[in-house]
């Protein structure tokens, strides 16, 4: 009997599958940490800002966020998800007497530095299957633990299906925008490239691109949602973290190795980050 295939054109969207290329393309995934948490009433993270994306899955009890867009509940089958930098405090709802989470920081940046979180209106997503997302993350969480370059492997691939699920659910998927200024991406390229040298100046790199500093900080900001001085400090803060997770250079060295001008101002800016000593981050696991 003769058979023709099914192209299925129709299946799906246009926005969804362009959505789908720009998570899968243009978005490069790194997994930090996956740890799973037990906590006894009462609990609470004071607030903070997280130089990272944070991912929060609640398996018992019921968490109170706190952001500056207003506050939120997280109940099990639910999660937290927010974009670098973005301020929040954390609180175990009163009535609840225990809490079992795991805790999710992932890199998740497009070609322009801009956090994939960021285009999501809503922090809080829902899981499809709840009980498998949640065995899939424990097993994460183990193998971040006991083998972390295969758990960092098995984590970009649960994170894009978890984003891609978040996509196909059309709820609070804000529009994906074009690409950046070339100029700004020249910038960008130039201070990663030149991340370890405390002589980087913003100054020098506006004059690269034609501008002067006042007119390159507006189009930062409009773009990147904060000041080159600020996102410089971002991705300095970015590699010191994953220097002193995964290697084994003295403090010193990764003040050297991330451009800061003096250890003194590193133990500053890494304090007012972390709430904690670049030592004392290498010693503990973060939430």
């Amino acid at each position: 009997m003769p058979q023709t295939p099914d192209p299925l054109r129709d299946r799906l969207s246009d926005s969804y599958r362009r959505g789908l290329r720009e998570l899968f393309v243009h978005y490069e995934i790194e997994i930090l940490s996956c740890v799973l948490w037990r906590n006894r009433a009462p609990w609470s993270v004071p607030t903070r800002q997280c130089f990272d994306s944070f991912f929060l899955f609640p398996l018992r009890g019921v968490i109170h966020a706190r952001l500056a867009s207003g506050s939120v509940l997280i109940p099990p089958g639910c999660y937290l998800a927010l974009a670098d930098g973005r301020q929040h405090d954390l609180a175990l709802v009163a009535g609840h007497a225990r809490l079992e989470q795991i805790a999710l920081h992932i890199r998740m940046l497009d070609r322009w530095g801009r956090p994939l979180l960021a285009r999501f209106g809503s922090p809080v997503g829902r899981l499809r299957d709840a009980a498998r997302w949640h065995r899939l993350l424990a097993d994460l969480a183990c193998l971040m633990s006991v083998d972390p370059e295969l758990g960092r492997a098995r984590g970009r691939v649960l994170v894009q299906e978890l984003m891609a699920e978040r996509l196909a659910g059309k709820s609070g998927v804000a529009p994906w925008r074009g690409r950046g200024d070339p100029r700004l991406e020249l910038v960008r390229q130039r201070m990663r490239e030149g991340l370890a040298s405390p002589a980087l100046s913003i100054e020098a790199l506006a004059r690269e691109i034609g501008l002067t500093s006042t007119q390159m900080r507006k189009l930062f900001r409009r773009e990147n949602r904060r000041a080159p001085k600020d996102y410089l400090q971002r991705l300095r803060l970015e590699k010191a973290t994953h220097l002193l997770r995964h290697s084994a250079r003295t403090v010193k060295e990764v003040s050297a190795a991330c451009g800061f001008a003096t250890d003194n101002y590193f133990h500053l800016v890494f304090r007012r980050a972390f709430g904690m000593t670049p030592l004392g981050y290498r010693r503990q696991e973060v939430l």
